[in-house]
């Protein structure tokens, strides 16, 4: 029995090790998992979406002509373009934002996520708590025009060049 306590020492020893390791492989576990990547099929659309705002003259001059209430009709318009786009029967959903370039404070919202009537907000509060879901992954898309395009024939806009606008796009899976 001479040898016990070099025994003990050396169980002492391999049990310090496997709770160190235990203890070590909690923590690393407990790190956040990388940032979700926007999903290939959804970048797709939103690149080609982007790509037919930053083309079309129309779309352009709709965009930069959107100013806060007074231009519902404007955002129907770009509303109803992105729902044509994007593929049918797909659970993608969306939401958009407007701002004026200078101000980012002064924008128009668009949301389904609210009744018919108060799709349209207009205070970023209530855009960000009730205008978007709260359990799902959102992916965003961002385009600034700055002016119409100056290659295409020219259209009527009350948007002084110079005055751009930034539209936001917010995408999620509504499954």
């Amino acid at each position: 029995m001479v040898n016990k306590k070099g025994y003990l020492r050396v169980i002492e020893s391999i049990i310090g090790i496997v709770l160190i390791l235990i203890v070590i492989v909690g923590f690393l576990s407990k790190v956040p998992k990388e940032i979700a990547k926007t999903p290939p099929e959804l970048e797709l659309s939103s690149r080609a979406l982007l790509k037919e705002f930053e083309n079309n003259n129309n779309l352009r001059g709709t965009i930069l002509r959107i100013e806060g209430q007074n231009s519902r009709e404007e955002m129907e318009r770009v509303v109803s373009f992105v729902e044509e786009t994007l593929p049918p029967l797909s659970p993608i959903q969306f939401a958009l934002q407007v701002c004026q370039t200078a101000d980012i404070g002064l924008c128009t919202y668009y949301t389904k996520e609210l009744e018919e009537e108060q799709a349209y907000l207009f205070d970023t509060r209530d855009f960000n708590t009730r205008g978007l879901p709260k359990n799902k992954d959102i992916f965003t898309k961002t385009l600034t025009i700055s002016a119409e395009d100056v290659t295409s024939p020219p259209h009527e806009s009350n948007n002084p060049v110079g005055q751009g606008k930034t539209l936001r796009i917010y995408f999620w899976y509504e499954i």
